[in-house]
């Protein structure tokens, strides 16, 4: 993720999605962006409360129909570790032109070092770069086993 964060436009918008305790959050707010997380559990993120760039939002992806955001209005999308194929193409929607998606999470294979086991929250081969290049230019794309920072099997996109 670090690797193509300063393709994103400087003190541009981001929108952690699925943000859990904020570690991708607090990089961007770091790096002076504007950040937009979203999760259904805000409670990790209240260490970040009262910062000036920082709006934080309850939401559970998977119950609205639509994620909480106008098209393009984001300069960079994070998704890492969080999978929910419905809004792939909310996704798309939700980047500016010229903006930057950063996604990264578990595929088939993963199973045999943690979770997620279960095959409906594993991506099988390709398939970020499958989805997203209909409509993105895919700038990087990776996958397969990594032990950094656990083991583990993932699939990796920057478009």
């Amino acid at each position: 993720m670090v690797k193509h964060s300063n393709k994103i436009k400087k003190e541009g918008s981001v929108l952690d999605m699925a943000a859990g305790k904020g570690r991708h959050t607090q990089f961007f707010l770091d790096k002076g962006y504007n950040v937009v997380a979203v999760d259904q559990n805000i409670t990790s993120l209240s260490i970040f409360n009262g910062h000036p760039k920082l709006r934080i939002i309850k939401a559970d992806l998977e119950t609205n129909s639509h994620a909480p955001f106008n098209a393009g209005v984001f300069n960079g999308i994070v998704v890492v570790n969080y999978l929910y194929r419905p809004i792939f193409q909310q996704i798309i929607e939700m980047l500016d032109t010229g903006g930057v998606l950063i996604f990264q999470t578990f595929m088939v294979g993963n199973e045999l070092y943690g979770r997620p086991r279960n095959r409906n929250y594993l991506l099988l081969e390709d398939e970020l770069k499958n989805f997203f290049s209909k409509e993105l230019y895919i700038l990087d794309s990776q996958q397969g086993y990594s032990d950094r920072p656990s083991k583990a099997v993932t699939q990796k996109i920057c478009a």
